[in-house]
């Protein structure tokens, strides 16, 4: 009896430690999450109706069920093709059919997704138009340091360009995700993301979940796991843009000292770009869900960068042509929808034509 008790702790160890291996490994989450993408019992669970909906197993809530489509036919511009943008984002902006014509006077456009490193090369025959694109809650995080002008860099600089290495990580750590992939370290910071998907996420599970998530809804009035309900109940929230004492949430005090050296950081990469040759460098920060949905209590983030008088970088703000808009989002996702979309875009080309 002691052997076979033996065996099965040992059995139970192996089985732990080639768990964490597997969820260490950028290779292996690769694969695992490439492999497991189907509908099979064994399959990753997937979200269909919204990344906040999904991670809280409320599809049983009809109002909180959420799809990204961009159906709409976005207007064309016919201006002098003069320009070529250089459009650094995140998910939000990551628009699956964006082209050079949806932008005024823009000949060729650029997306250079945050997650990775970016060699540009300028033409020098046209305006280069740079803008970063960023949603609220990475801010803080992103422009904390000056990481951007090592991330983002001129091809033709042999110094830096000798430093460019592929990214050691895929995906935002920002924004809820499923199963994600990490750098090949113990102990990082996706750890239990990845144990997570690896031990429980599996589509035979799922209704185990969803059960549990509609008696917390029902009868608790409240979200699973890493989500929130909003207090009138219409909108799920990603935990951390809203708990006050998160770095990134939007009611989190922020000192003075904080804004200053965020813009400090922003004129200084300003000015950098500004030299590398880019005729303009713009800032748009994309307000938060909760920032315009749930109001009472926000810190002030995005009116106190846009607004000061220190800074140099030119502003593209959506802050005030969004308040009140609650069809501008999502209510089961942390993006926006494609009317929220057509009306940031708008709001871009509105500045691309005065230029």
């Amino acid at each position: 009896m002691t052997f076979f008790k033996n065996l099965i702790i040992y059995v139970c160890i192996l089985l732990g430690l080639v768990f964490l291996f597997l969820s260490t490994s950028n290779q292996a989450m690769e694969y695992i999450y490439n492999a497991r993408r189907n509908d099979k019992w064994w399959g990753l669970y997937d979200w269909h109706y919204g990344s906040l909906t999904g991670m809280s197993h409320l599809e049983s809530v009809v109002k909180f069920r959420s799809t990204e489509e961009y159906p709409g036919k976005r207007q064309t511009y016919n201006a002098k093709k003069d320009k070529v943008l250089y459009l650094q984002g995140d998910s939000n902006t990551r628009h699956p059919k964006l082209k050079a014509t949806d932008f005024a006077g823009v000949a060729r456009y650029n997306y250079l997704d945050r997650s990775f490193d970016y060699l540009y090369h300028l033409d020098t025959s046209k305006k280069n138009i740079l803008i970063l694109a960023i949603t609220e809650s990475r801010v803080l995080d992103y422009f904390k340091d000056l990481r951007m002008m090592e991330e983002v860099r001129d091809s033709t600089d042999k110094k830096q360009a000798n430093l460019f290495s592929a990214p050691d990580e895929i995906g935002e750590i920002s924004e809820p995700t499923t199963c994600g992939f990490t750098p090949n370290v113990f102990f990082n910071k996706f750890i239990n993301q990845n144990l997570e998907c690896n031990l429980f996420n599996y589509n035979f599970l799922m209704p185990m979940y969803s059960y549990k998530a509609a008696i917390n809804y029902y009868f608790f009035h409240r979200a699973s796991g890493d989500v929130v309900i909003s207090n009138d109940g219409n909108y799920l929230f990603y935990k951390e843009t809203v708990t006050a004492t998160h770095p990134r949430s939007v009611y989190r005090i922020l000192p003075q000292e904080e804004i200053d050296k965020l813009v400090d950081n922003l004129n200084a990469i300003f000015n950098h770009y500004k030299q590398a040759g880019f005729k303009e460098v713009y800032l748009s920060i994309l307000p938060a869900t909760a920032t315009i949905m749930q109001p009472e209590g926000y810190n002030g983030l995005i009116p106190n960068l846009e607004n000061s008088n220190r800074m140099e970088m030119k502003v593209i703000s959506t802050y005030e042509a969004f308040k009140g808009h609650n069809d501008y989002y999502l209510r089961g996702d942390v993006h926006w929808t494609d009317t929220g979309f057509r009306k940031w875009l708008g709001i871009v080309n509105e500045q691309l034509m005065k230029d």
